[in-house]
């Protein structure tokens, strides 16, 4: 049974509670907040991408619409928010990894059809999130998570269920951009985080494209409301959000995750409309 080296109700409820590659922590007060109290007032904050979460805790968001393409963290989220979420009764060691990991997939293949399997699934992702290599979350083209035991001598963990008051008035969807995006009000403010150009992009099954870029930014510039994109800086980027007349600048952000070990600065661009 893993132990929590925070007690309920003693994490900070600000920051992310997952591993997350490509996090936002560091730029949600330096660059993302500025433009987030520019926009106001603001009826919700909407994200296609929402991954560990690191914008809309960072931001305090009253109320958001949270989406994501992978379904067993939505499935966390809304664990938490009802209050049914518990931890998985797995420890830190190689063979426990692999049995949980086994488990998660079983339950994957069989569907996640009753309400008990929803709720250990969350549990199991939460748990493999911790202790697999640098958190790297990583499905292969047949769905099945493959991410490797970290190998971690310590394992902290918070207690999820402390984020259940933060969650209450948030709106989470398991869904593609599109169907997101397709939601947006003129009064929201839009954050899109999406995997980045020419990086890892098997998140989730499926992956995630260059025809995917292009039509995720062209959405976006379609929108009414205030949208901000995060991405690489790489140049076709720069040209595509130019061409559709976002404006943007280039900011060094620390990796906090890397798969080949590489955590020097990189350069993200941050762009954005409608303000």
């Amino acid at each position: 049974m893993p132990v929590l080296l925070q007690r309920r109700g003693s994490c900070d409820t600000s920051q992310p509670f997952l591993k997350w590659l490509g996090g936002k922590r560091e730029l949600v007060n330096s660059r993302i907040r500025p433009l987030y109290n520019q926009a106001k007032p603001i009826g919700r904050l909407v994200e296609p991408f929402c991954g560990s979460g690191a914008v809309a805790l960072g931001l305090n968001a009253e109320h958001a619409l949270l989406a994501d393409a992978n379904p067993y963290l939505i499935l966390l989220y809304k664990a938490i928010q009802l209050g049914e979420f518990k931890i998985a009764k797995y420890s830190n060691t190689s063979d426990d990894y692999y049995a949980a990991r086994k488990r998660f997939n079983e339950l994957i293949k069989d569907g996640i059809a009753t309400k008990h399997q929803q709720n250990q699934v969350a549990a199991i992702f939460y748990y493999l999130n911790r202790h697999c290599f640098n958190g790297l979350i990583r499905f292969n083209n047949k769905g099945v998570f493959n991410a490797a035991y970290g190998k971690y001598k310590n394992t902290w963990y918070e207690d999820p269920s402390s984020y259940q008051e933060t969650f209450a008035g948030w709106n989470f969807q398991h869904g593609g951009y599109q169907q997101t995006l397709s939601q947006v009000r003129d009064t929201d403010f839009v954050y899109l985080d999406p995997p980045y150009d020419a990086t890892f992009t098997l998140y989730s099954k499926g992956g995630f494209t260059w025809e995917d870029q292009q039509q995720l930014a062209e959405s976006a510039a379609a929108l009414k409301a205030p949208v901000v994109i995060s991405n690489n800086g790489t140049p076709r980027i720069r040209t595509l959000y130019k061409r559709l007349g976002f404006k943007f600048e280039t900011v060094m952000v620390r990796r906090r995750i890397s798969c080949d070990g590489n955590r020097d600065d990189a350069p993200e661009i941050i762009a954005h409309k409608n303000f």
